[in-house]
């Protein structure tokens, strides 16, 4: 089953904007990567409900085929050798990937990458994964009454975002994920 990385890299304030040319750039060297399905570059615009859009802060979006494909890339294949070399400069340190399945029936997340927003939550279960499937569930509850997918979220734009999102069943779904540690990225790709 096909799996979705999402990398965070903070880039030094100063070279940010220079930093996010170069990664869309770069990124491109993942292209010839065995088992890549689909790559996106894009920039956070909001973290935990904070506009952040001035910050530069990228974010890289990869599918692939499945999770071996993305162990046998990162970290020692020569295509993220190349990548690396290209981004270090401009790095305050090396990120880490993180890995998400898509959930509520899809098979794919490529929709979302190709949505105006996307968005998604990262947060450590910790011994409460029974709260956090709650918190989750109650989420894909709202959202589905609204008539959305769920898992990572493909929003057509910020006024979809803030119209849907923003709705009173779907803010406090959102907060229990919040309440449980989780962060809320709301991504810009594909500019």
């Amino acid at each position: 089953m096909p799996i979705t990385e999402f990398v965070l890299p903070f880039f030094k304030p100063e070279i940010a904007k220079e930093g996010l040319a170069t990664l869309r750039v770069a990124s491109k060297a993942f292209d010839g990567s065995t088992g890549l399905l689909y790559r996106q570059i894009g920039h956070v615009l909001r973290l935990n409900g904070v506009d952040i859009s001035s910050n530069y802060r990228p974010v890289v979006g990869l599918e692939w085929d499945k999770p071996e494909s993305f162990h046998t890339f990162f970290p020692a294949s020569p295509f993220f050798a190349e990548f690396r070399g290209k981004m270090g400069p401009f790095l305050t340190n090396a990120p880490t990937p993180q890995l998400f399945r898509p959930s509520t029936g899809k098979e794919r997340s490529e929709h979302c990458f190709e949505s105006g927003l996307t968005q998604f939550f990262i947060g450590d279960v910790e011994g409460g994964k029974e709260e956090v499937d709650g918190a989750w569930e109650r989420l894909v509850k709202e959202l589905e009454r609204e008539g959305r997918f769920v898992g990572i979220l493909g929003w057509e734009g910020l006024e979809e975002y803030e119209a849907v999102g923003g709705s009173k069943g779907v803010r406090k779904a959102q907060e229990g994920l919040m309440k449980k540690g989780f962060e809320d990225f709301v991504v810009k790709f594909g500019e």
